[in-house]
């Protein structure tokens, strides 16, 4: 062989050499190069023959990794996206605890609330409602058996503290009545009056003591307290105050000339416990009706009148001891106020009307004739 063949042979030896460096920094892994490189002796053929023969075996070891290689990036695809989903529904439970957490607290905030609200609500109705307790009406005020000069003061300091004083003496006024002021228990026609309707009966320290406080103080400490009078009436005065009916309600009364207090004064006194007086006698006996007089008057013509009609003729006190107790007196004291029975007949019992006269019998008729 020539010498410029062999160089020849030697060139393309290098350039397959460099071609073949090439392909395995290219494709083929450090461990599996060519221990060695071809000798500069073989042949062209022969190094492409080796070439492909490399190739193929390079190729065959390639083939067996990629599955392998899919496989577990498909798995670690797969444990990634189901760590993804596992993380999401962890992510979505603990949001939905939190809002089931939220809402419940809100709920039990929102309920806590309510209550303490409504607590509070309580708390505000109690604390109105006691100013209720303790708040009352402006009183009016009754004043007997003081002077002019007494009642003046009594008067100005009654309206610098939010009261009144009755200054007109008719049924109306009266009924309005809360507080009579008096010394002791007096059977006045205003004390009588206004018994039927006031509450209290008290000194006149009770509006002096009042005023300087500049409120209405309790009314206990001032009660009017006449042990004397009440065993001379037989009455407790507490007990009368809080009897508060119209007993003479439905009850009519006439009384004769003589009788005292007078018919205006009677009038009042019987209208404000309910009951009516009227100024003429009546014709003709009624439920009802009765008739009052006193012993300066039983023997006048028109009582006799009366007791025929079959009437029954009853002392004053069937009014005044009747207010002072405020109780409606028959029948039980039908003895002690009975005047004059109805004529040749004895008083009724009965705590409405009197009996329907009689007819005399024939000794009381003899006794006329006489």
């Amino acid at each position: 062989m020539s010498a410029a063949s062999t160089a020849k042979n030697v060139g393309d030896g290098n350039g397959d050499k460099k071609q073949t460096e090439g392909i395995e920094k290219a494709g083929t892994p450090a461990e599996e190069k060519v221990s060695s490189p071809l000798p500069p002796s073989s042949s062209s053929s022969s190094r492409r023959s080796s070439r492909s023969a490399s190739s193929r075996q390079s190729s065959k070891r390639k083939k067996p990794s990629s599955p392998v290689v899919v496989a577990t990036t498909t798995a670690t695809t797969a444990s990634s996206s189901s760590n993804d989903n596992s993380k999401r529904a962890r992510r979505r439970s603990s949001r939905s605890n939190g809002r089931s957490s939220s809402r419940s607290g809100a709920n039990s905030q929102q309920d806590k609330r309510k209550s303490s609200a409504a607590a509070e609500n309580i708390e505000q109705e109690e604390e109105d409602e006691e100013p209720a307790k303790v708040q009352r009406s402006p009183p009016v005020f009754l004043l007997t058996g003081l002077t002019d000069e007494e009642k003046g003061k009594l008067e100005k300091k009654v309206s610098s503290i939010g009261g009144s004083v009755i200054s007109k003496f008719s049924v109306r006024e009266i009924g309005r009545c809360t507080h009579i002021v008096t010394d002791k228990v007096r059977r006045t026609k205003k004390f009588l009056a206004a018994l039927s309707s006031c509450r209290h009966v008290v000194k006149a320290s009770f509006i002096n003591d009042s005023h300087k406080k500049g409120r209405w103080l309790e009314e206990e400490p001032y009660w009017v307290k006449d042990s004397a009078a009440e065993r001379k009436w037989r009455f407790k005065l507490l007990e009368s105050l809080a009897h508060k009916e119209e007993f003479l309600e439905g009850k009519t009364f006439f009384q004769t000339s003589s009788v005292l207090p007078s018919l205006s004064d009677m009038s009042l006194i019987v209208s404000c416990a309910g009951g009516r007086m009227v100024k003429s006698a009546p014709k003709s006996f009624a439920e009802n009706t009765f008739i009052l007089s006193c012993v300066d008057d039983i023997n006048k013509t028109q009582v006799k009148k009366l007791q025929r009609l079959g009437y029954a003729i009853y002392d004053k006190e069937l009014i005044l001891t009747g207010v002072l107790r405020q109780k409606w007196l028959l029948p039980d004291e039908e003895s002690a106020l009975v005047l004059q029975h109805a004529d040749g007949a004895v008083a009724s019992s009965s705590s409405s009307s009197s009996k329907a006269p009689t007819k005399p019998n024939s000794r009381a008729k003899r006794r006329r004739r006489r």
